[in-house]
C-alpha cells in the first residue's frame, strides 16, 4: 500500500508541476533565495566558531532559523501539492496505520520539502566539514544524524499546521478565525520589529545556545554540547528533541486518522433556510431596479458567504493596522509605501470575477442581459468594500502625518494607483480568466494558483499598476520642490489613472460581449 500511495502522489504530483510553469519559477526562486541565506547562516557560523571560546553552537541557529521559515511559510503560503487527501483515503476500505507510511512519503515530495531536504543536507555536509576543521570530526557523525531529525520534524510540523490550518479555514466559527487573524498580525508585527530587535542581538553562538534548548534547534544542539564536553547538557537536549519529534510525529497521526474517521470535521451544515425567498435577498427596492443592480446585489451579499473573497478582503485589516503602525513610529515613507503596495495588492481579489463564479456563469450567459452589464456589476461590488476601506485609510493617513501636504501628495498617488490597479484587473478578468478551486475549500488545499493564468494575474499588477501613476509622482515632486501650486500633483496623480480605467472599462466591456462562451469555457469547472 505505501508504494502504491506514493506512486500515485509522485504521477499526479509531476503532472501537476509539469504543466505550470509559475510553480517551476516560484520553486527556482525559494531556492535561490534560500540556498543565499543557507550560505550566509554558514559563513556567520563559521565566522563565529573561530572566535576563541565560542564553541559550536553557532551552527545550531541555522537549523532552528530553517524551521521556522518552514513552519512561517506553511502558514502564509500554503503549497497545495499534496494530491493525497486523508478524507478521501476515509472513504475507501484502508486504515489509518496502513496510510501513515504512504502520506508521510508523499509529504516528502512536495517543492518545499524537497528544498528542505536539498538545504539540510549541504548544511549537514558543511557543518560536518566545519567540526572536522576545528578538530571534533568525530562529532560530525551525531550532528548529521540530528539533521536528519530536524528535517523530518520541520516537514511533518508543516504538514501539522497545514492540517491545522485546514480545519481552521473550514470552520465557521468566527472567533477561531479571528483567533487566526490576531496570530498573524502578531507575526507580522514580530517581523517589522526585527530591525530594531537586529540592533541589539547577542553573538550568534549565544544565540544559537538559546536555541539548542527549543524545539528548534534541539536535534543538533545536543550534538554540539557533545562536542563541547557538556554531556549532561548534551542528554538534556537530546531529549528534548526526540520528545518534539515525537510529538509532532504523534499530532500529525492523530491529524490523519481524524481526517479519514471524520472527512466533514470542522464543517458546519447550513441551517434551514427561513427567508421569505426572494424577498429575503434583497437591499433596498432598488435591487430589482435593473439587471445591473440584481446582479451588484447578489455579488455584494455573496462576498460574505465565500470563503475565497473573504479570506482576500481579510487582508485589509493587516495591511491598515502596518499602514498606522508606521506612522505611530514616525515613518512616514514607509507608511506611503506600504498604502501603495496595499493598493497593488487587491489586483488579486479583482482580477478573476469569472473564476469566482465558475460552472454558474452559465446563468449570466443564458440571461437576456448585456455580458458587459454582468461584468460591470460585478466588477462595482467586488470593488465596493475593498474601495470605501482604502479611502477611509487614506483619510487616516493624511491626517495623522507629520507633513500633511506631501501627505495628500503621496495618498493621491496611492489612490491612483488603487484606480490603476482596478483597471488592470478588470482587463485581466476577462482576457485572463482560470478556474478557482470550489466555494468552501481550504486555502491549505487550494490548487488554483498553480497555472499560468494565476501567475500572469499575480504579478500583472506589481509590474504594470504604477505606469499610470509615474507621472503624477514625477509632477508632484515638482510642485513640491519648485513651489508649483501643489493640487497639479494630485489632479495628474487621479486623472490618467482615470482615463485608463474608462478606456478599461469600455474595452473589456466590448470583449465580454463579443466573447462571454470562450471566458466560459475558461472556468466552466472548479479546480480538484
Amino acid at each position: 500500500m505505501t508504494s502504491t500511495l506514493f506512486r500515485l502522489h509522485r504521477t499526479l504530483w509531476w503532472r501537476s508541476v509539469a504543466s505550470n510553469a509559475s510553480s517551476i519559477l516560484t520553486a527556482l526562486l525559494m531556492a535561490l533565495y534560500g540556498f543565499g541565506g543557507l550560505v550566509s547562516l554558514l559563513f556567520m557560523a563559521w565566522a563565529d566558531i573561530e572566535q576563541p571560546g565560542h564553541g559550536f553552537q553557532s551552527l545550531t541557529l541555522g537549523v532552528a532559523g530553517g524551521m521556522l521559515i518552514y513552519v512561517m511559510l506553511a502558514i502564509f503560503m500554503p503549497a497545495g501539492e499534496n494530491q493525497l487527501s486523508p478524507s478521501t483515503l476515509g472513504a475507501l476500505p484502508l486504515t489509518s496505520r496502513e496510510v501513515y507510511p504512504g502520506l508521510l512519503w508523499s509529504s516528502m515530495l512536495t517543492t518545499r520539502a524537497i528544498l528542505s531536504v536539498l538545504f539540510s543536507t549541504v548544511y549537514a555536509v558543511a557543518g560536518a566539514i566545519i567540526l572536522s576543521l576545528q578538530g571534533a570530526g568525530i562529532y560530525a557523525v551525531p550532528f548529521v544524524l540530528g539533521m536528519v531529525v530536524a528535517c523530518l520534524t520541520t516537514i511533518v510540523l508543516g504538514e501539522c499546521v497545514g492540517f491545522l490550518g485546514t480545519a481552521i479555514a473550514n470552520s465557521e466559527k468566527s472567533g477561531a478565525q479571528a483567533a487566526v487573524m490576531i496570530v498573524l498580525g502578531l507575526l507580522v508585527f514580530g517581523v517589522l520589529q526585527l530591525q530594531s530587535v537586529l540592533e541589539n542581538l547577542p553573538s550568534v553562538g549565544a544565540m544559537g545556545s538559546i536555541a539548542a534548548w527549543t524545539p528548534f534547534g534541539a536535534a543538533v544542539g545536543w550534538s554540539l554540547s557533545l562536542a563541547a564536553g557538556h554531556f549532561v547538557t548534551a542528554l538534556a537536549q537530546l531529549f528534548i528533541a526526540l520528545l518534539s519529534a515525537a510529538a509532532v510525529m504523534w499530532l500529525w497521526m492523530r491529524q490523519v486518522a481524524q481526517a479519514m474517521r471524520n472527512p466533514d470535521a470542522g464543517k458546519t451544515h447550513a441551517a434551514e433556510v427561513t427567508g421569505e425567498g426572494v424577498t429575503a435577498f434583497e437591499i433596498g427596492s432598488w435591487s430589482y431596479s435593473s439587471p445591473a443592480a440584481m446582479e451588484f446585489t447578489r455579488a455584494l451579499r455573496y462576498i460574505r458567504r465565500d470563503k475565497r473573497l473573504m479570506g482576500l478582503l481579510l487582508a485589509m485589516p493587516m495591511f491598515a493596522v502596518l499602514v498606522i503602525y508606521q506612522l505611530w513610529r514616525g515613518d512616514d515613507f514607509v507608511a506611503y509605501f506600504m498604502l501603495c503596495f496595499s493598493a497593488v495588492m487587491m489586483s488579486s481579489a479583482l482580477s478573476n470575477d469569472y473564476g469566482f463564479d465558475g460552472p454558474s456563469n452559465w446563468v449570466s450567459m443564458v440571461a437576456p442581459v448585456s455580458p458587459r452589464v454582468i461584468l460591470h456589476a460585478r466588477h462595482l461590488a467586488h470593488l465596493l468594500v475593498p474601495f470605501v476601506g482604502y479611502l477611509v485609510l487614506a483619510l487616516i493617513v493624511i491626517i495623522f502625518a507629520e507633513d500633511t501636504q506631501v501627505a495628500v501628495l503621496a495618498v493621491s498617488a496611492s489612490v491612483g494607483m488603487f484606480i490603476a490597479t482596478c483597471a488592470i484587473s478588470m482587463g485581466l478578468t476577462v482576457l485572463n480568466p482560470y478556474p478557482l478551486s470550489e466555494p468552501g475549500a481550504s486555502r491549505w488545499n487550494d490548487k488554483s494558483g498553480y497555472s499560468g493564468a494565476a501567475f500572469v494575474a499575480a504579478f500583472a499588477g506589481l509590474l504594470i499598476s504604477w505606469m499610470p501613476v509615474v507621472p503624477g509622482i514625477i509632477v508632484s515632486w515638482m510642485a513640491y520642490d519648485h513651489g508649483w501650486p501643489l493640487v497639479i500633483g494630485p489632479l495628474v496623480s487621479l486623472l490618467l489613472p482615470a482615463v485608463v480605467y474608462a478606456v478599461v472599462w469600455r474595452r473589456a466591456g466590448n470583449y465580454a460581449d463579443a466573447h462571454v462562451p470562450e471566458i466560459y469555457a475558461k472556468v466552466d469547472r472548479y479546480v480538484s
